[in-house]
């Protein structure tokens, strides 16, 4: 069973079984050991701004970030972070809950190895963002 290390340092109440049947829906499709595990944390604009600063070197609030592990032979993917606020502010129609499967969707594919760097890698990723929600909304 995949397991997720959740951490929520916002004043949201976020359950963390919103995430697991989407993390097993894309352990599946990509064909990884069911045991994979990361790590999810929820924080404030102000904290993501600040690791943002850090380890990428922009100074701007963004909505997720990845941290890819660098543990090797151990099913770790790596650290997902999500700025909540943003996400409220960004959800458009969507519902809260929507936007955080979208954007921890988002991280996930990063952690895989996915990125948007080039159009022919945003459209693989897009591709695989729509495949897998679709998915997830399919589910009974």
């Amino acid at each position: 069973m995949p397991e997720i290390s959740f951490s929520n340092d916002t004043e949201y109440s976020i359950s963390e079984d919103l995430f697991l049947p989407l993390f097993s829906i894309v352990l599946t499709g990509e064909k990884l050991e069911e045991n994979t595990g990361l790590s999810l944390t929820f924080v404030t604009s102000e904290k993501i701004r600040e690791l943002n600063r850090r380890y990428r070197g922009k100074d701007e609030v963004t909505d997720v970030l990845s941290f890819t592990s660098e543990i090797k032979f151990v099913p770790f993917l790596g650290d997902i972070i999500i700025d909540i606020s943003t996400a409220n502010r960004q959800k458009g129609n969507k519902s809260l809950q929507e936007e955080l499967e979208i954007l921890f969707l988002h991280g996930l594919l990063h952690l895989l190895g996915y990125d948007h760097m080039s159009d022919s890698q945003k459209l693989v990723m897009q591709e695989k963002e729509k495949f897998y929600i679709e998915l997830l909304r399919s589910k009974p």
